[in-house]
């Protein structure tokens, strides 16, 4: 963040800390301490008696170092998906030294046993340290810091490994007598490299691993937003489908944690004015329709993890601008109403 910072205040530019999260990082102490952790989570009569200024505190320090950087004169937003779990492509979360020389030379390290082997122990004996500046020190070795349960296969190419899909690595490695590192690597190679996963503590938004997202739920500056990774193929992120519904629902009328005109603007005049996307973000005359016809009440989603592919509730209508894209159920998308937005 203060790198993002020094880059926005040396060119006088907005600097976007984009997906804001931390990772548990321990030091010497972090297997013995992330096991302890895992089990607080997995055992929900105890962690909730866990004191909310404990759970929160991590993200709490985050947002403070923001405000920091903002009173040096950095212009820096950021914004938040309303989960705990992660998705991306699994080498994103090998050292990067195994990632150079595109992907024929990545599938080759990955086929090599003993480079594989090398790549095992960089990512069992890494430090996730910022700047990066040795052979195993980089910041998302998320095996290392969640555990090797932490990953989910999230979609595959190919039919054969379909089933794999919504799977723990670990799980399948049990199964099959291996270690969970070389049933990603063969995966790797029977899939030409196109595996994408999920990573998360534990089954994601459990109740204690939720409320350490609160603050940023809270902060005025946090944007709410999404990302797709849609291919017409895989398990898609349950965000997909419910991350607004989820947001208002959930976090407005569920847990009381934001008021709703705070709500909506977090979600669509904030970023709009940010990011200078001219005439949207607001309902006022002489700008684009861009609208939602809800019910806030009602507005709220069953989409979850196991289950993405659910469809909102309170949803009346869609207009994309001006023209109706959505009325009730029936879906009217022909001609397309997008259209790209350029600064």
């Amino acid at each position: 963040m203060s790198e993002v910072a020094e880059v926005a205040r040396r060119n006088d530019i907005r600097g976007q800390v984009s997906h804001i999260f931390s990772l548990p990082w321990f030091g010497r102490a972090h297997k013995p301490l992330l096991k302890a952790l895992k089990w607080l989570i997995n055992h929900p009569e105890v962690s909730r008696f866990a004191p909310d200024i404990a759970v929160e505190a991590e993200m709490k320090a985050i947002l403070k170092k923001l405000d920091e950087l903002r009173a040096t004169g950095a212009q820096m937003g950021i914004d938040f998906m309303p989960t705990t779990a992660g998705f991306t492509h699994l080498m994103a979360f090998f050292p990067s030294w195994a990632l150079t020389g595109g992907r024929d030379a990545v599938l080759a390290r990955v086929a090599d046993r003993q480079t594989r082997a090398e790549i095992l122990r960089d990512i069992e004996e890494g430090k996730p340290e910022w700047p990066h500046r040795g052979r195993n020190d980089w910041s998302l070795n998320i095996m290392r810091q969640m555990g090797w349960d932490a990953v989910t296969i999230m979609a595959v190419h190919s039919e054969k490994n379909k089933p794999l899909e919504g799977r723990r690595f670990t799980d399948i490695a049990a199964e099959q007598g291996r270690h969970p590192f070389d049933v990603m690597c063969d995966l790797l190679i029977e899939e030409d490299a196109r595996v994408l996963v999920f990573e998360s503590m534990s089954e994601p938004d459990d109740a204690f691993t939720e409320k350490y997202t609160y603050p940023a739920i809270k902060d005025p500056n946090s944007m709410i937003v999404t990302d797709t990774i849609l291919l017409g193929m895989g398990k898609p992120s349950y965000l997909f489908y419910g991350c607004y519904p989820k947001f208002i629902g959930r976090y407005v009328f569920d847990k009381g944690l934001i008021e709703l005109p705070e709500a909506i603007r977090r979600c669509t005049s904030l970023p709009a004015e940010w990011f200078g996307i001219a005439d949207r973000g607001l309902i006022r005359e002489g700008y684009f329709a861009d609208l939602l016809v809800m019910r806030p009440e009602s507005f709220r989603t069953d989409a979850v993890f196991r289950d993405p592919e659910r469809y909102p509730q309170g949803l009346d209508m869609v207009f994309i601008n001006g023209k109706v894209a959505l009325d009730g159920e029936d879906l009217q998308l022909d001609p397309l109403p997008g259209k790209i937005l350029r600064k």
